[in-house]
């Protein structure tokens, strides 16, 4: 049994040493074989045997037209005929590749008798390729092959005539088809400022600390975002035709008098400046143009124009302050008659809201939150759109009913003047005094930043120190409740005892009062009976252990057809209202008290 066990051992090894040497021949010789018969075939069947790094000189004849380009280096091509310009690269690598890998699918006759019926008789086109030693290629395009996408050709001497399926599209091109139409070679980075002549009138835009500035008809801080954007889409344009390599007169095309001249000024080792000049109408959707660089004349599409005479307020900063909120030392705010100034605490950068205090109509506090969402508000919102217009008044903006005035610590001011709204009301239009442009804002925002009195003001009736209060009394019309407290217990003394209430009641009511706020105050207008004094709806008391008083508030009557009550604060004139939902939030009855849900 052993000895058939190792016969059969013995028989696979020998298999697997067949399959190995197969392997091994396949690897090492057919495929190989394979691979070179391939690469043979592949060269037999090439129309020109050159490799693209070689290729050093390209000429393009088209009947008597000749087109010469000569490579400069690696990645750029000289036109020298007709005409000294730069190429394009892209144009001339896609000639080039179409040519190194272009093949024949077959020999269509070794040697014509005839060979005017392919059109080679007189070609349509002969390209020549000069590679690295003198060596040249050349290659005749005939007619295009009735049948398929195919042309006949010829290559060198060879009067051997083939089919090839190249496209003719890519390698014939006139000089002009291959020249490079970018207008300005310079990044966006690289510029320092440039100008615009347009409409009788010059607009500067200059770059300083990475901040953009307009200068000319239109004065004030530019937006960044919008003039890189302008600049990229400068840089990026390209010529549509070339008209006149070296024109003898401007007048022709309106290129003495421009409509538009456009400059920019580029740093570096050396500033320089590169101007175009934009003239006439050519035909429908170009513009006749000249660039300082080269002088010919060419033309330009219309985006391009589009772009250049785009109105100067279009490029202001959309946001209404430049200000850091840090700077800023005053807030002045007009609305239909009233005047509100608030004041920066001397001191006081770092601390938000708190740092603020009301200076007119009455020097009193103000409301921290309300402030820091003006002063976020402020930096926030955004033009929506710039408007151009002569007669303000027709906006509203002649006499303005609202103005917020923003005064920075060194006393540079803006203001921001609010005019009408538009038919949909849903747009308001403003103009600010450091630029003078009008614009228009959402009806939002109009509301986020013109602020009154009633909403920057510390409304709060009480601020009441919770570890000072020893005793609290709710007086209703037919009941009260009187609240006893030692260290951290309650009591409820009446209407009966109850030796220990949850302590979140009497806490629950002194924080609903130091969280009260009025939603109106009347200082000289007399109480009267319907106000609801004589039988009030509820009276609350706050005490020191030592029974001094720390609050004492009367609430009223409701106001007819309003969710408001009439309040009253000892010790401060006049009255308030408040919200109906206060009595909803002070306990009323002894379940309350007992701990039960209401």
């Amino acid at each position: 049994m052993e000895t058939s066990f190792a016969m059969k051992f013995r028989g696979t090894l020998i298999w697997i040493a067949v399959f190995a040497a197969l392997a091994a021949y396949v690897g090492l010789v057919e495929l190989p074989s394979e691979k070179k018969e391939q690469e043979q075939k592949d060269r037999a069947e090439k129309l020109l045997l050159f490799q693209e790094s070689d290729v050093e000189k390209l000429t393009l004849q088209r009947g008597k037209a000749v087109t010469r380009i000569r490579r400069l280096d690696k990645n750029s091509w000289q036109i020298e005929e007709p005409v000294q310009a730069k190429a394009s690269r892209s144009a001339v690598d896609q000639l080039i590749y179409e040519l190194e890998t272009a093949r024949h699918s077959r020999i269509v006759e070794d040697n014509p008798a005839d060979i005017a019926p392919f059109g080679l008789d007189s070609p349509r086109l002969i390209v020549t390729v000069h590679l690295k030693g003198g060596k040249t290629l050349s290659l005749e395009l005939g007619n295009a092959s009735p049948i398929g996408h195919s042309h006949y050709v010829r290559m060198g001497d060879s009067k051997a005539v083939y089919l090839s399926g190249l496209d003719a599209r890519i390698i014939d091109k006139s000089a002009n088809d291959l020249r490079d139409r970018s207008l300005f070679e310079f990044q966006t980075a690289d510029v320092k400022g440039y100008s615009l002549h347009y409409q009788e009138e010059t607009q500067t835009v200059t770059k300083k600390n990475d901040l953009w500035r307009l200068s000319g008809k239109v004065n004030g801080l530019a937006d960044s975002d919008e003039v890189v954007n302008f600049l990229s889409s400068v840089q990026s344009a390209d010529a549509v035709e070339f008209i006149d390599e070296t024109p003898d007169a401007l007048d022709i095309y309106g290129l003495d008098s421009p409509r538009i001249v456009f400059t920019v000024l580029l740093g570096g080792k050396e500033e320089r400046t590169l101007t175009l000049r934009v003239g006439n109408e050519h035909k429908k959707g170009q513009h006749y143009a000249q660039w300082s660089e080269t002088g010919n004349v060419f033309t330009l599409g219309q985006p391009l124009v589009t772009t250049l005479s785009r109105n100067a307020v279009t490029f202001l900063d959309k946001k209404l302050l430049t200000f850091e909120e840090k700077e800023i030392a005053s807030i002045t705010l007009k609305n239909q008659g009233e005047t509100v100034i608030l004041q920066r605490q001397d001191g006081k950068k770092d601390s938000g809201g708190n740092a603020w205090v009301l200076v007119q109509p009455e020097n009193e506090a103000v409301n921290p939150a309300a402030i820091n969402s003006l002063l976020f508000d402020l930096k926030d919102v955004r033009v929506k759109e710039f408007v151009e217009a002569d007669r303000l008044d027709l906006f509203g903006l002649g006499n303005p009913a609202q103005v917020v005035t923003v005064q920075a610590e060194g006393g540079q001011t803006v203001s921001i003047r609010l005019g009408n709204s538009n038919m949909q009301k849903n747009l308001y239009f403003a103009q600010r005094t450091s630029d003078n442009a009008m614009f228009a804002l959402n009806a939002e925002d109009v509301g986020k930043i013109f602020r009154s009195l009633h909403d920057l003001r510390d409304r709060k009736l009480f601020s009441i120190d919770a570890e000072k209060v020893g005793r609290i009394v709710l007086e209703y019309p037919d009941r009260a409740f009187e609240l006893v407290r030692k260290d951290e217990t309650w009591s409820l003394t009446r209407p009966e005892r109850i030796e220990s209430v949850p302590n979140h009641i009497g806490r629950g009511i002194v924080w609903t009062l130091n969280n009260l706020e009025y939603e109106s105050i009347n200082t000289s207008e007399k109480a009267n009976n319907q106000m609801g004094w004589e039988s009030p709806s509820l009276r609350v008391t706050v005490e020191s252990a030592e029974e001094k008083p720390l609050a004492r508030l009367t609430v009223g009557a409701p106001l007819t057809g309003k969710n408001r009550l009439y309040a009253r604060v000892e010790g401060t004139p006049g009255w308030y209202t408040i919200k109906t939902r206060f009595l909803e939030e002070i306990p009323g009855n002894m379940d309350r008290f007992r701990g039960k849900a209401p």
